[in-house]
């Protein structure tokens, strides 16, 4: 008999709650079409390590991720910046909020609240909101960070080593034809893989991967922003 089965397993969601993480990863989106909306907006995937909570794939003990996507905003009403200043601990300057460069976001510590989200699909953990860590707290250590815009050339080598989730989604921008960058087959050897960011993270080659998860590292002063 011909029987054809679910072989996909999704990772049980981390507990809802408070979490120590570091942000590994800024992933440009591009300009995304919003069905419900019906309209088009620039869109961000931010993504953290979650320290002190692994997993294992194929036999490597690994750091969970969670993500969470913004539109690219910095309007007094858009969440990027609600949980940006959040974050930060304080609010953005009138010239901070005429340019801000998300890049200086990886390797910043924080706190990730997360609530559990049911839909079709199963029940996630989600970022509720994000925090700065608590004054006197040692900062996480991050080895690698993966960063990736559509406006810059300079990051396209990036583009096949990042998540097939995250490659499918770019490949959708309405902006992706004009980079030139091009959706590799499935079946290449690129280093993209079939990797959720909702429990299961890359393999070691992936420029997010944290060596060491749990591994801090001392903060100079502790009055200053992680960003």
């Amino acid at each position: 008999m011909l029987t054809a089965t679910q072989t996909f397993q999704r990772t049980a969601p981390l507990e809802a709650g408070v979490y120590t993480a570091v942000c590994s990863m800024v992933v440009d989106l591009g300009i995304q079409y919003n069905q419900t909306f019906n309209k088009s907006t620039q869109q961000v995937k931010i993504l953290w390590n979650i320290i002190g909570e692994t997993i294992e794939i194929n036999g490597d003990v690994l750091p969970r991720q969670v993500s969470k996507d913004f539109t690219m905003s910095l309007d007094e009403r858009s969440t990027l910046r609600k949980m940006l200043q959040s974050w930060r601990g304080k609010a953005f300057t009138a010239e901070e909020l005429q340019g801000f460069d998300l890049k200086k976001l990886l390797g910043a510590g924080c706190q990730l609240q997360l609530i559990h989200k049911t839909n079709e699909r199963g029940t996630f953990a989600v970022v509720e909101n994000i925090m700065q860590l608590p004054k006197g707290t040692a900062k996480p250590a991050v080895e690698n960070v993966a960063f990736f815009d559509l406006d810059d050339s300079a990051t396209y080598e990036t583009f096949e080593s990042l998540p097939r989730y995250m490659m499918e989604k770019i490949s959708t921008a309405e902006n992706f034809a004009a980079s030139g960058l091009v959706l590799p087959d499935r079946n290449s050897n690129g280093s993209g893989g079939d990797v959720s960011s909702y429990g299961a993270p890359p393999p070691e080659s992936y420029p997010g991967y944290v060596a060491a998860p749990g591994d801090y590292v001392e903060i100079e002063d502790d009055d200053d922003l992680p960003f």
